[in-house]
């Protein structure tokens, strides 16, 4: 299967953008494998742009914090220069409010995410051309401390899902996956997604899989 490695701006600036480019290239061509690397939530053009110069062959241009207008119009310039540099490259936006940070939030009100109307996303795919849409259907980035233990699980918006797709016909991605009903997975699939990030930092997976008890036993 292909395999699509992502790399958020925080893990470029640690680890190199062109250094994680120049890796993925490697393998790509040694194994003759297809291996393909994402820019993931980028808040810049500039960072878009040193990503996609570097080899990246997809962005996630994220400026969902914006107001949709202002949103639409910097991710349609962001659109115009990234393709202009790479035609191929995939650009992928995102719209509604999911949240910020992918660590384990303490218990508490839930907070009160607005979903994406299919009139806003058929809006925005059209006047950006992106050729992925990251809407909000009831995900959020990070985990809650009841989530962990499995008391809590996320629920998406099916049916908002379908009206989205239907109103757009672009591939879309779930963004802030962890926590989420197996089921609620397999039905957004089936209603339109065609990408689901599921964090994988240890903070999240070690409580999931009770890795930690693990490690401190003996071999």
């Amino acid at each position: 299967m292909p395999v699509l490695v992502g790399a958020s701006e925080g893990e470029r600036e640690f680890a190199g953008t062109r250094q994680l480019a120049s890796v993925v290239r490697s393998l790509r061509e040694e194994f003759d494998f297809p291996i393909f690397l994402n820019a993931d939530h980028t808040h810049s053009l500039a960072k878009a742009l040193e990503a996609v110069k570097a080899g990246f062959d997809s962005v996630v241009f994220d400026l969902s914090a914006l107001p949709l207008a202002e949103n639409a119009r910097s991710t349609r310039q962001a659109v115009e220069e990234l393709k202009s540099i790479n035609p191929t490259v995939v650009v992928e936006g995102e719209i509604g409010d999911i949240g910020s940070g992918s660590e384990i939030h303490a218990d508490g009100p839930s907070p009160d995410h607005t979903l994406t109307s299919p009139e806003e996303a058929c809006q925005f795919v059209v006047e950006t051309k992106v050729d992925v849409l990251a809407p909000a259907v009831g995900n959020s980035h990070g985990m809650r401390e009841s989530m962990v233990t499995g008391k809590k699980r996320k629920h998406l918006a099916i049916e908002r899902i379908r009206e989205i797709k239907s109103a757009t016909c672009v591939p879309m991605t779930l963004h802030g996956g962890s926590g989420t009903e197996d089921e609620d997975l397999k039905q957004a699939i089936r209603a339109g997604i065609n990408i689901v990030h599921i964090n994988t930092e240890p903070e999240v997976i070690l409580p999931l899989v009770g890795a930690q008890d693990l490690l401190a036993q003996p071999d």
